[in-house]
Protein backbone atom coordinates (compact mmCIF):
# COMPACT_ATOMS: atom_id res chain seq x y z
CA UNK A 1 0.00 0.00 0.00
CA UNK A 2 1.11 3.25 -1.21
CA UNK A 3 0.55 6.58 1.49
CA UNK A 4 1.39 9.83 0.02
CA UNK A 5 1.89 12.60 2.65
CA UNK A 6 2.32 16.21 2.43
CA UNK A 7 3.08 18.01 5.27
CA UNK A 8 6.26 16.83 7.51
CA UNK A 9 5.43 18.14 11.33
CA UNK A 10 4.13 16.65 14.12
CA UNK A 11 0.82 15.30 12.20
CA UNK A 12 2.62 14.15 8.89
CA UNK A 13 5.63 12.51 11.09
CA UNK A 14 3.70 10.60 13.33
CA UNK A 15 1.35 9.11 10.34
CA UNK A 16 4.31 8.60 8.43
CA UNK A 17 5.87 6.44 11.27
CA UNK A 18 2.56 4.28 11.53
CA UNK A 19 2.51 3.89 8.48
CA UNK A 20 5.64 2.62 8.21
CA UNK A 21 4.89 0.13 11.04
CA UNK A 22 2.31 -0.85 9.03
CA UNK A 23 4.09 -2.61 6.24
CA UNK A 24 3.39 0.70 4.29
CA UNK A 25 5.44 2.63 1.06
CA UNK A 26 5.39 6.02 2.31
CA UNK A 27 5.80 9.05 0.03
CA UNK A 28 6.24 12.10 2.03
CA UNK A 29 6.64 15.94 0.96
CA UNK A 30 7.43 19.58 2.92
CA UNK A 31 8.75 22.29 1.72
CA UNK A 32 11.75 22.15 4.86
CA UNK A 33 14.44 20.26 3.37
CA UNK A 34 15.40 19.80 7.34
CA UNK A 35 12.42 18.09 8.31
CA UNK A 36 12.70 15.27 5.25
CA UNK A 37 16.05 14.84 6.22
CA UNK A 38 15.20 14.53 9.36
CA UNK A 39 12.43 11.45 8.70
CA UNK A 40 14.06 9.82 6.17
CA UNK A 41 17.16 9.33 8.48
CA UNK A 42 14.63 7.65 10.86
CA UNK A 43 12.27 6.42 8.83
CA UNK A 44 12.02 3.94 5.63
CA UNK A 45 10.63 6.75 3.24
CA UNK A 46 10.92 8.56 0.35
CA UNK A 47 11.29 11.98 1.37
CA UNK A 48 10.99 15.07 -1.23
CA UNK A 49 11.52 18.31 -0.53
CA UNK A 50 8.73 20.41 -2.62
CA UNK A 51 6.09 22.86 -3.06
CA UNK A 52 2.72 19.76 -2.18
CA UNK A 53 0.60 22.04 -4.16
CA UNK A 54 3.08 21.88 -7.01
CA UNK A 55 1.15 19.60 -10.16
CA UNK A 56 4.76 19.20 -11.79
CA UNK A 57 6.09 18.02 -8.48
CA UNK A 58 3.38 15.55 -7.78
CA UNK A 59 3.03 14.09 -11.73
CA UNK A 60 6.87 12.70 -10.58
CA UNK A 61 5.87 10.64 -7.82
CA UNK A 62 7.28 7.02 -8.73
CA UNK A 63 3.84 5.27 -8.11
CA UNK A 64 0.38 4.51 -10.82
CA UNK A 65 -1.99 4.60 -7.75
CA UNK A 66 -1.90 6.62 -4.22
CA UNK A 67 -3.63 4.56 -1.43
CA UNK A 68 -4.20 7.16 0.77
CA UNK A 69 -3.51 10.66 0.32
CA UNK A 70 -2.90 12.66 3.74
CA UNK A 71 -2.62 16.21 3.90
CA UNK A 72 -1.35 17.45 6.70
CA UNK A 73 -0.06 21.27 6.76
CA UNK A 74 -1.11 23.75 9.25
CA UNK A 75 -2.74 25.67 7.31
CA UNK A 76 -6.74 25.07 5.75
CA UNK A 77 -5.98 26.72 2.98
CA UNK A 78 -3.09 24.85 1.44
CA UNK A 79 -4.49 21.72 2.67
CA UNK A 80 -7.44 22.25 0.15
CA UNK A 81 -5.60 23.31 -2.33
CA UNK A 82 -3.02 20.72 -1.93
CA UNK A 83 -6.04 18.03 -2.23
CA UNK A 84 -7.78 20.00 -5.30
CA UNK A 85 -4.36 19.93 -7.23
CA UNK A 86 -3.90 16.22 -6.39
CA UNK A 87 -6.89 14.96 -7.42
CA UNK A 88 -6.31 16.37 -11.20
CA UNK A 89 -2.70 14.92 -10.73
CA UNK A 90 -2.61 11.69 -9.44
CA UNK A 91 -4.88 7.87 -9.39
CA UNK A 92 -6.03 8.70 -5.89
CA UNK A 93 -7.90 5.96 -4.19
CA UNK A 94 -8.33 7.71 -0.42
CA UNK A 95 -8.10 11.38 1.12
CA UNK A 96 -7.12 12.02 4.50
CA UNK A 97 -7.12 15.57 5.41
CA UNK A 98 -6.70 17.88 8.03
CA UNK A 99 -9.00 20.88 9.05
CA UNK A 100 -9.51 23.28 11.72
CA UNK A 101 -12.46 25.46 10.10
CA UNK A 102 -15.58 23.84 10.94
CA UNK A 103 -17.07 26.10 8.29
CA UNK A 104 -14.93 23.78 5.53
CA UNK A 105 -15.05 20.26 6.80
CA UNK A 106 -19.01 20.67 7.63
CA UNK A 107 -19.65 21.55 3.89
CA UNK A 108 -20.74 18.86 2.52
CA UNK A 109 -20.62 20.30 -1.17
CA UNK A 110 -16.81 21.07 -0.70
CA UNK A 111 -16.04 17.88 1.04
CA UNK A 112 -18.00 16.25 -2.03
CA UNK A 113 -16.04 17.82 -4.41
CA UNK A 114 -12.74 17.05 -3.62
CA UNK A 115 -13.71 13.16 -2.63
CA UNK A 116 -12.72 13.17 1.27
CA UNK A 117 -13.03 10.55 3.23
CA UNK A 118 -11.78 11.05 6.34
CA UNK A 119 -11.58 14.56 8.06
CA UNK A 120 -8.81 15.63 11.40
CA UNK A 121 -9.90 18.28 14.05
CA UNK A 122 -6.87 17.59 16.12
CA UNK A 123 -8.38 20.79 18.49
CA UNK A 124 -11.85 19.12 18.51
CA UNK A 125 -10.25 15.40 18.61
CA UNK A 126 -8.00 16.54 21.89
CA UNK A 127 -10.98 18.49 23.56
CA UNK A 128 -13.17 15.20 23.27
CA UNK A 129 -10.55 12.90 24.56
CA UNK A 130 -10.11 15.12 27.83
CA UNK A 131 -13.57 15.31 28.18
CA UNK A 132 -13.63 11.55 28.85
CA UNK A 133 -11.02 11.58 30.95
CA UNK A 134 -13.20 14.42 33.27
CA UNK A 135 -16.28 12.07 32.81
CA UNK A 136 -14.50 9.41 34.42
CA UNK A 137 -11.84 10.80 37.15
CA UNK A 138 -9.57 8.06 38.21
CA UNK A 139 -8.59 7.62 34.60
CA UNK A 140 -5.20 7.90 32.69
CA UNK A 141 -7.32 6.95 29.27
CA UNK A 142 -10.48 6.28 28.20
CA UNK A 143 -11.50 4.67 24.72
CA UNK A 144 -15.06 3.54 24.50
CA UNK A 145 -16.21 0.52 21.96
CA UNK A 146 -19.18 -1.30 21.44
CA UNK A 147 -21.24 1.81 20.86
CA UNK A 148 -20.54 3.41 24.35
CA UNK A 149 -21.35 0.16 25.56
CA UNK A 150 -17.59 -1.04 26.99
CA UNK A 151 -14.79 1.18 27.69
CA UNK A 152 -11.16 0.35 27.94
CA UNK A 153 -9.82 2.58 30.80
CA UNK A 154 -6.33 3.19 31.99
CA UNK A 155 -5.33 3.89 35.76
CA UNK A 156 -3.01 3.81 38.63
CA UNK A 157 -3.22 0.22 40.85
CA UNK A 158 -3.92 1.67 44.10
CA UNK A 159 -2.08 -0.11 46.81
CA UNK A 160 -5.28 -1.72 48.82
CA UNK A 161 -6.47 -3.13 46.15
CA UNK A 162 -7.91 -6.59 46.19
CA UNK A 163 -5.95 -8.01 43.06
CA UNK A 164 -2.43 -6.70 44.25
CA UNK A 165 0.39 -8.85 42.99
CA UNK A 166 -2.29 -11.42 41.65
CA UNK A 167 -1.50 -12.90 38.56
CA UNK A 168 -4.32 -12.54 35.88
CA UNK A 169 -5.79 -15.88 35.79
CA UNK A 170 -5.86 -15.86 39.64
CA UNK A 171 -8.41 -12.92 39.38
CA UNK A 172 -11.90 -14.51 38.81
CA UNK A 173 -13.80 -11.47 38.43
CA UNK A 174 -15.71 -12.09 35.17
CA UNK A 175 -16.57 -7.77 35.07
CA UNK A 176 -13.41 -7.04 33.36
CA UNK A 177 -10.53 -8.01 31.80
CA UNK A 178 -7.11 -6.63 31.86
CA UNK A 179 -5.70 -6.41 28.10
CA UNK A 180 -2.69 -4.23 28.91
CA UNK A 181 -0.18 -2.94 31.64
CA UNK A 182 2.44 -0.50 32.05
CA UNK A 183 5.03 -1.57 33.63
CA UNK A 184 8.62 -0.15 33.80
CA UNK A 185 8.42 2.28 31.15
CA UNK A 186 6.63 -0.07 28.40
CA UNK A 187 3.23 -0.92 27.66
CA UNK A 188 3.14 -4.74 27.40
CA UNK A 189 0.08 -7.30 26.76
CA UNK A 190 -1.06 -9.40 29.42
CA UNK A 191 -0.48 -13.01 29.90
CA UNK A 192 -2.03 -15.33 32.32
CA UNK A 193 0.83 -15.23 34.31
CA UNK A 194 1.21 -11.14 34.38
CA UNK A 195 0.81 -9.42 37.98
CA UNK A 196 -1.07 -6.65 38.78
CA UNK A 197 1.36 -4.37 40.89
CA UNK A 198 0.30 -1.28 42.92
CA UNK A 199 1.37 1.70 41.73
CA UNK A 200 1.83 0.14 37.60
CA UNK A 201 -1.04 1.77 35.08
CA UNK A 202 -2.76 -1.01 33.76
CA UNK A 203 -6.15 -1.16 31.38
CA UNK A 204 -9.12 -2.85 32.18
CA UNK A 205 -11.80 -3.01 29.53
CA UNK A 206 -15.05 -3.58 30.82
CA UNK A 207 -19.24 -2.86 30.59
CA UNK A 208 -19.76 0.90 31.37
CA UNK A 209 -22.30 0.37 33.95
CA UNK A 210 -19.71 -1.52 35.54
CA UNK A 211 -16.72 1.24 35.82
CA UNK A 212 -17.64 3.25 38.77
CA UNK A 213 -18.02 -0.59 40.93
CA UNK A 214 -14.59 -1.79 39.36
CA UNK A 215 -12.77 1.62 40.19
CA UNK A 216 -13.59 1.51 43.54
CA UNK A 217 -11.50 -1.36 44.30
CA UNK A 218 -8.79 -1.06 41.60
CA UNK A 219 -8.11 3.01 41.29
CA UNK A 220 -6.84 5.66 43.07
CA UNK A 221 -8.71 8.95 43.79
CA UNK A 222 -12.10 8.20 42.63
CA UNK A 223 -13.76 11.54 43.81
CA UNK A 224 -15.61 12.98 41.25
CA UNK A 225 -14.75 16.19 39.47
CA UNK A 226 -16.07 19.25 40.96
CA UNK A 227 -14.05 22.28 39.65
CA UNK A 228 -11.44 22.62 36.92
CA UNK A 229 -9.40 25.17 35.74
CA UNK A 230 -7.77 25.70 32.18
CA UNK A 231 -4.41 27.91 31.33
CA UNK A 232 -4.91 28.16 27.47
CA UNK A 233 -8.18 29.37 26.03
CA UNK A 234 -8.25 28.46 22.24
CA UNK A 235 -10.26 26.29 20.47
CA UNK A 236 -9.25 23.03 22.21
CA UNK A 237 -9.81 25.43 25.72
CA UNK A 238 -13.49 26.38 24.57
CA UNK A 239 -14.79 23.05 23.95
CA UNK A 240 -14.09 21.75 27.15
CA UNK A 241 -15.21 24.57 29.25
CA UNK A 242 -18.54 24.35 26.82
CA UNK A 243 -18.99 20.69 28.75
CA UNK A 244 -17.63 22.00 31.90
CA UNK A 245 -20.25 24.37 31.88
CA UNK A 246 -22.91 21.99 30.29
CA UNK A 247 -21.87 19.89 33.36
CA UNK A 248 -22.20 22.19 36.47
CA UNK A 249 -18.86 22.01 36.84
CA UNK A 250 -17.05 25.27 38.49
CA UNK A 251 -14.29 26.53 35.84
CA UNK A 252 -11.62 29.07 35.82
CA UNK A 253 -9.95 30.09 32.41
CA UNK A 254 -6.58 31.52 32.20
CA UNK A 255 -5.43 33.23 28.86
CA UNK A 256 -2.58 35.40 27.10
CA UNK A 257 -4.66 36.61 24.47
CA UNK A 258 -7.54 39.61 25.78
CA UNK A 259 -9.10 39.30 22.44
CA UNK A 260 -9.91 35.72 23.54
CA UNK A 261 -10.66 35.89 26.95
CA UNK A 262 -13.51 38.83 26.44
CA UNK A 263 -14.77 36.30 23.88
CA UNK A 264 -14.69 33.58 26.40
CA UNK A 265 -16.01 35.72 29.03
CA UNK A 266 -19.04 36.38 26.61
CA UNK A 267 -19.66 32.99 25.42
CA UNK A 268 -19.37 30.90 29.52
CA UNK A 269 -20.72 33.77 31.62
CA UNK A 270 -20.77 31.98 34.55
CA UNK A 271 -16.92 30.75 34.29
CA UNK A 272 -14.27 32.65 36.21
CA UNK A 273 -11.85 34.57 32.79
CA UNK A 274 -8.85 35.71 33.60
CA UNK A 275 -6.50 37.36 31.43
CA UNK A 276 -2.53 36.49 31.81
CA UNK A 277 0.43 34.15 31.73
CA UNK A 278 -0.18 30.43 32.85
CA UNK A 279 2.83 31.09 34.35
CA UNK A 280 1.95 34.13 36.67
CA UNK A 281 2.61 33.06 39.87
CA UNK A 282 0.92 36.22 41.70
CA UNK A 283 -2.17 35.58 39.25
CA UNK A 284 -2.45 32.16 40.21
CA UNK A 285 -2.15 32.36 44.00
CA UNK A 286 -4.39 35.19 43.99
CA UNK A 287 -7.25 33.80 42.35
CA UNK A 288 -7.10 30.24 43.55
CA UNK A 289 -5.79 28.97 40.08
CA UNK A 290 -4.95 25.28 41.88
CA UNK A 291 -7.67 25.06 44.19
CA UNK A 292 -9.51 23.05 41.71
CA UNK A 293 -9.74 18.97 41.73
CA UNK A 294 -8.58 19.11 38.01
CA UNK A 295 -6.21 21.27 36.18
CA UNK A 296 -5.84 21.14 32.25
CA UNK A 297 -2.55 23.01 30.98
CA UNK A 298 -3.67 23.59 26.77
CA UNK A 299 -1.06 25.82 25.36
CA UNK A 300 0.81 25.85 22.54
CA UNK A 301 4.18 25.66 25.01
CA UNK A 302 4.65 21.89 25.69
CA UNK A 303 7.58 22.88 27.72
CA UNK A 304 5.17 24.93 29.99
CA UNK A 305 2.43 22.30 30.02
CA UNK A 306 4.77 20.30 31.33
CA UNK A 307 6.20 22.69 34.26
CA UNK A 308 2.83 24.16 34.99
CA UNK A 309 1.29 20.84 35.60
CA UNK A 310 4.13 19.69 38.31
CA UNK A 311 3.80 22.96 40.37
CA UNK A 312 0.12 22.19 39.91
CA UNK A 313 0.90 18.45 41.23
CA UNK A 314 2.96 20.00 44.33
CA UNK A 315 0.62 22.30 45.23
CA UNK A 316 -2.27 19.93 45.99
CA UNK A 317 -3.94 19.02 42.70
CA UNK A 318 -5.02 15.70 42.56
CA UNK A 319 -5.11 15.50 38.90
CA UNK A 320 -3.78 17.06 35.73
CA UNK A 321 -4.15 16.52 32.16
CA UNK A 322 -1.27 17.99 30.47
CA UNK A 323 -1.30 18.71 25.90
CA UNK A 324 2.02 17.74 24.56
CA UNK A 325 3.14 16.00 21.90
CA UNK A 326 7.11 15.85 22.23
CA UNK A 327 7.85 12.57 23.44
CA UNK A 328 10.69 13.81 25.79
CA UNK A 329 8.10 15.92 27.90
CA UNK A 330 5.76 13.02 28.10
CA UNK A 331 8.22 10.55 29.52
CA UNK A 332 9.57 12.89 31.73
CA UNK A 333 5.61 14.01 32.61
CA UNK A 334 4.89 9.99 32.84
CA UNK A 335 7.85 9.87 34.96
CA UNK A 336 6.84 12.03 37.72
CA UNK A 337 2.96 10.85 37.61
CA UNK A 338 1.30 13.95 36.62
CA UNK A 339 -2.03 12.19 35.50
CA UNK A 340 -3.20 12.00 31.82
CA UNK A 341 -0.69 12.82 28.81
CA UNK A 342 -2.87 14.08 26.09
CA UNK A 343 -1.14 13.68 22.63
CA UNK A 344 -2.78 15.85 20.02
CA UNK A 345 -1.06 13.37 16.94
CA UNK A 346 -3.27 10.39 18.29
CA UNK A 347 -6.22 11.40 16.68
CA UNK A 348 -4.16 11.67 13.11
CA UNK A 349 -2.89 7.87 14.41
CA UNK A 350 -6.10 6.28 14.59
CA UNK A 351 -7.58 8.05 11.23
CA UNK A 352 -4.54 6.36 9.30
CA UNK A 353 -4.84 3.19 11.14
CA UNK A 354 -8.45 2.88 9.90
CA UNK A 355 -7.53 3.57 6.09
CA UNK A 356 -4.96 1.74 5.92
CA UNK A 357 -7.11 -1.42 6.80
CA UNK A 358 -9.42 -0.30 4.37
CA UNK A 359 -12.19 0.51 6.88
CA UNK A 360 -13.37 -2.81 7.87
CA UNK A 361 -12.50 -1.91 11.47
CA UNK A 362 -15.67 -0.43 12.81
CA UNK A 363 -12.86 1.59 15.64
CA UNK A 364 -9.38 1.63 15.82
CA UNK A 365 -7.48 3.21 18.58
CA UNK A 366 -4.08 4.55 19.95
CA UNK A 367 -1.93 4.64 22.72
CA UNK A 368 0.80 7.21 23.03
CA UNK A 369 4.28 5.97 23.17
CA UNK A 370 2.82 2.34 22.95
CA UNK A 371 3.64 0.08 19.33
CA UNK A 372 0.10 -1.46 20.11
CA UNK A 373 -3.40 -0.69 18.97
CA UNK A 374 -6.40 -1.53 19.68
CA UNK A 375 -9.37 -2.64 17.44
CA UNK A 376 -12.93 -3.49 17.54
CA UNK A 377 -14.28 -6.08 14.83
CA UNK A 378 -17.60 -8.24 13.89
CA UNK A 379 -17.62 -11.73 13.37
CA UNK A 380 -19.99 -11.85 10.07
CA UNK A 381 -21.07 -14.66 7.89
CA UNK A 382 -17.92 -15.36 5.67
CA UNK A 383 -15.71 -14.78 8.67
CA UNK A 384 -12.85 -17.32 9.16
CA UNK A 385 -13.53 -17.06 12.75
CA UNK A 386 -16.96 -18.19 12.97
CA UNK A 387 -18.09 -20.39 14.70
CA UNK A 388 -14.80 -21.59 16.09
CA UNK A 389 -13.04 -21.12 19.65
CA UNK A 390 -11.20 -18.43 20.41
CA UNK A 391 -8.17 -21.00 21.10
CA UNK A 392 -8.29 -22.46 18.21
CA UNK A 393 -8.30 -18.80 16.03
CA UNK A 394 -4.75 -18.57 14.25
CA UNK A 395 -4.78 -14.90 15.15
CA UNK A 396 -1.48 -13.02 14.64
CA UNK A 397 1.31 -13.19 17.80
CA UNK A 398 0.64 -10.74 20.37
CA UNK A 399 -2.90 -10.79 19.97
CA UNK A 400 -5.60 -10.63 23.04
CA UNK A 401 -9.38 -10.54 22.49
CA UNK A 402 -10.51 -8.25 25.68
CA UNK A 403 -13.51 -8.10 25.54
CA UNK A 404 -16.85 -9.27 23.43
CA UNK A 405 -20.17 -7.46 22.44
CA UNK A 406 -23.16 -10.58 21.83
CA UNK A 407 -26.65 -8.98 21.20
CA UNK A 408 -26.09 -6.38 24.09
CA UNK A 409 -24.35 -8.13 26.22
CA UNK A 410 -20.76 -7.81 27.10
CA UNK A 411 -18.55 -10.63 28.16
CA UNK A 412 -15.48 -11.02 29.19
CA UNK A 413 -14.48 -14.20 27.45
CA UNK A 414 -12.45 -17.29 27.91
CA UNK A 415 -10.46 -19.15 25.50
CA UNK A 416 -13.38 -21.85 24.91
CA UNK A 417 -16.04 -19.06 24.06
CA UNK A 418 -17.62 -20.23 20.66
CA UNK A 419 -17.71 -16.78 18.18
CA UNK A 420 -20.87 -16.11 16.41
CA UNK A 421 -22.57 -14.41 13.38
CA UNK A 422 -22.83 -10.75 14.66
CA UNK A 423 -20.42 -10.70 17.86
CA UNK A 424 -18.37 -7.63 18.36
CA UNK A 425 -14.66 -8.45 19.81
CA UNK A 426 -12.10 -5.87 20.63
CA UNK A 427 -9.06 -6.81 20.00
CA UNK A 428 -4.82 -5.50 21.22
CA UNK A 429 -1.85 -6.37 19.06
CA UNK A 430 0.95 -4.99 17.55
CA UNK A 431 0.35 -2.21 14.88
CA UNK A 432 1.99 -4.62 12.16
CA UNK A 433 -0.48 -6.88 12.90
CA UNK A 434 -3.38 -5.32 12.91
CA UNK A 435 -4.39 -5.13 8.98
CA UNK A 436 -4.07 -9.42 9.78
CA UNK A 437 -6.00 -9.16 12.51
CA UNK A 438 -8.79 -7.18 10.61
CA UNK A 439 -8.91 -9.87 7.92
CA UNK A 440 -10.15 -12.72 9.31
CA UNK A 441 -13.20 -10.80 9.90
Amino acid sequence: MHVLIIGAGRVGSAIADLAVKSNCDVTIIDASETKIKRLSDILDINGITGDGTSSELLSKINSQIIDILVVATRDDITNIAVTAVANTTLDIKKRLIRLKNQEFYQNEALMKLLHINRIIDIDRAVADRIIDLIKIAPATNVLEFFDKKAVVIGTRVKNNNPYAMKTIEEISNKNFSIPLSYHSGNYEITTPKSKIIPGDIVLIATSTDKVEEIFHDMAENTKRIGAVSIIGGGRKGRYIAKYCIDNGIDLKIIDNDPEMCNELSLEFPSAVVMFGSGSDMQLIKTEDIFSCDLLITTTKDDEMNILLSVLAKRMGVKKCITVTAAEEYSYIAEQLGLGSIVDPKLSSSAAILDMIMDRKAVSVSVLKGSKIGMIEETVKSTSPVINQLIEDIKFPSMCKVALLLRRDMVIVPDNKEILIEGDRLILFAPFGNLAKISKLF
